[in-house]
């Protein structure tokens, strides 16, 4: 399988579905079949960034969806973060991460509560996925020494999200941030 042809899969996986509960059921079981052969990403978008968080590598861009390859070197993790409402598919290329859900208990301001949900590890193959309101989570190459390569495939472009950064009381302070991609490999 090519890049152009796991873009082929995932654009057919995105237009059989009407509703996007569908839509996304869809995207991963693409997604689950491909990474049964994982070897379509380009060398660039399999390289760590340790300037940055994690490395964010644009792959397609499409009116109605984005494929994002992330690749996580050792430690390098999100805060809790939201979509802003994009239902998103991801999964495990190479490596293994650690997800945490979380539910928003209340929010007040620019103030808010979670309550997480137990650590999933996923693997190699694994794929999982988020349909707003349930959107909160971070994600950790926690698991471990080498870097861990994601696959993240978005109904729409994800800009912007709000982040939550830990408070000393147990709550969480919202912030906005603006996304951009380490590199852009649109495949042609």
């Amino acid at each position: 399988m090519t890049l152009n042809d796991f873009i082929a899969t995932i654009d057919t996986a995105v237009r059989r579905g009407h509703k996007v509960p569908q839509q996304v059921e869809n995207v991963r079981n693409a997604l689950v079949e491909a990474l049964r052969h994982p070897d379509f990403l380009p060398d660039a978008a399999l390289l760590p960034d340790l300037r940055v968080p994690y490395a964010r590598r644009l792959l397609h861009r499409d009116p109605a969806y984005t494929i994002v390859a992330m690749v996580w070197a050792p430690g390098q993790a999100t805060p809790i973060h939201d979509h802003s409402g994009v239902w998103c598919v991801e999964g495990v290329y190479t490596g293994c991460i650690s997800v945490t859900r979380f539910d928003m208990q209340w929010k007040s301001g620019d103030v808010a509560h979670f309550v997480p949900h137990p650590v999933l590890q996923q693997e190699e193959g694994c794929a999982g996925s988020l349909i707003p309101p349930v959107e909160y989570h971070t994600i950790q190459n926690g698991c471990t020494v080498n870097a861990a390569v994601t696959i993240h495939i978005y109904g729409g472009e994800l800009e912007m999200c709000r982040i939550f950064l830990p408070r000393e009381d147990g709550d969480w302070d919202i912030d906005q941030r603006q996304l951009s991609y380490t590199e852009e490999l649109v495949a042609s």
